[in-house]
């Protein structure tokens, strides 16, 4: 592509067609030449060098190395380029949020753990995740582009439930509320999704062979999980498919907060685990603390643990004799734990399901560990702002927010 030239003011929208697709072509082999586009795309060179050089303008391809042909000059090679935009993600949870600054390529930058609770409500949670994320970019990237901003929030049931005396205190969680705070402070666009739904896409995006269906199961606070069939998720009537936590255990006659009684959520969820523990003499204020006991050996812990892990598996009986996963990642608090949970999991689980389907289906932790619900937001948010169209509308408005004003 030769040296790169600032893209010319104004821009007709015709030069801009199918900017996004080179750009994607692109990203998809890992760069290519002028030559090699034209051809792959069956449009004329000059056509993909005029496409670079918008591209080039805003910082989405840069010039590589030099490929050393059989004769004549050597050919350019051109590949993606995100250093001049950002991505930042935010995933909200019961008890803290975890935050994160991301490359447009979805590569992190940096993370933090912010232990704000929603129970502070909407607006104290917001202003730290805005604040702290401000300051993570202005260390890392301070002349940086915000592309987009991917959300991970708990279910609207889990929203409404959790709190120091069950509810939240302050406004509700509103997701268009959420939306519409995100688009105005960064000036970019918000895309959000449940957040075991962004884990799910996360972790399923590793998985090789993919499996027909994978669930993710969140074990932490509260009990939630999300279905992928085909990698796309299963959700439901309103939204609400996935809440295990709500599943009825045999014998249990614990109240819930949803108002029914014998929840797995009421049993075996980090929240009920506390209390259990709590009503047993033993000092615990949080998950983590309890988390803390196993490792060091606790027998009334690894009692509790084990316990829950049984209710558990019981409930992903039920998952896996209807749906038949050949995968299932837990994540969160109570997955750490390890073996404790992990061995009445399985003794839950081939107690009730049916022996075939749960010979087939593997049960192990999620990878990514605590970056699982912050790199699925920045894939979600990626994955959408990487479209040829919006990248096309981008270079055409120079604004991420007008390229997708709805996201």
């Amino acid at each position: 592509m030769g040296h790169v030239a600032p893209a010319q003011q104004p821009r007709p929208p015709a030069t801009m067609e199918r900017s996004g697709e080179v750009l994607a072509h692109l990203r998809a082999g890992g760069g290519s030449t002028i030559s090699r586009l034209a051809a792959d795309l069956g449009i004329a060179r000059s056509t993909v060098r005029q496409r670079l050089l918008h591209l080039a303008a805003e910082g989405l391809v840069e010039d590589g190395p030099a490929m050393s042909g059989h004769r004549g000059r050597p050919a350019q090679l051109v590949s993606f380029a995100s250093g001049r935009h950002v991505v930042l993600a935010m995933h909200v949870g019961l008890t803290g949020s975890r935050v994160a600054v991301a490359s447009l390529e979805g590569v992190i930058i940096d993370e933090c753990l912010v232990e704000t609770p929603v129970s502070a409500g909407p607006s104290a949670v917001l202003d730290e995740l805005f604040r702290t994320l401000e300051g993570m970019r202005a260390r890392a990237m301070p002349r940086s582009i915000v592309a987009g901003v991917g959300l991970a929030l708990p279910s609207p049931s889990e929203l409404m439930d959790f709190g120091p005396t069950g509810s939240i205190s302050g406004a509700p969680w509103d997701e268009e509320s959420v939306l519409q705070q995100v688009r105005d402070r960064f000036q970019a666009p918000a895309l959000l999704d449940r957040d075991v739904s962004v884990m799910a896409r996360a972790e399923y995006a590793r998985l090789d062979p993919a499996p027909d269906v994978f669930a993710c199961v969140k074990l932490g606070t509260l009990i939630d999980a999300a279905i992928l069939v085909d990698g796309h998720p299963l959700r439901g009537a309103g939204n609400l498919a996935g809440q295990i936590g709500h599943l009825k255990i045999a014998g249990s006659d614990a109240m819930c907060s949803c108002g029914g009684r014998g929840c797995l959520n009421a049993v075996a969820s980090g929240d009920a685990l506390v209390r259990q523990m709590r009503a047993a003499g033993v000092a615990v204020d949080h998950v983590r603390d309890l988390v803390a006991l196993v490792d060091q050996g606790h027998g009334q812990a690894v009692g509790a643990i084990r316990e829950a892990g049984v209710h558990i598996g019981q409930a992903l009986a039920s998952l896996v004799t209807l749906l038949g996963p050949g995968s299932i990642m837990t994540w969160g608090y109570l997955s750490d734990t390890g073996s404790s949970l992990s061995a009445g999991i399985r003794a839950g689980l081939y107690a009730d399901a049916l022996p075939r389907s749960s010979a087939q289906v593997r049960i192990d932790q999620a990878t990514l560990g605590d970056l699982t619900g912050v790199q699925g937001a920045v894939s979600m948010a990626t994955e959408e702002l990487l479209r040829p169209t919006v990248v096309d509308r981008y270079l055409t408005s120079g604004s991420w927010l007008a390229a997708l004003p709805d996201g």
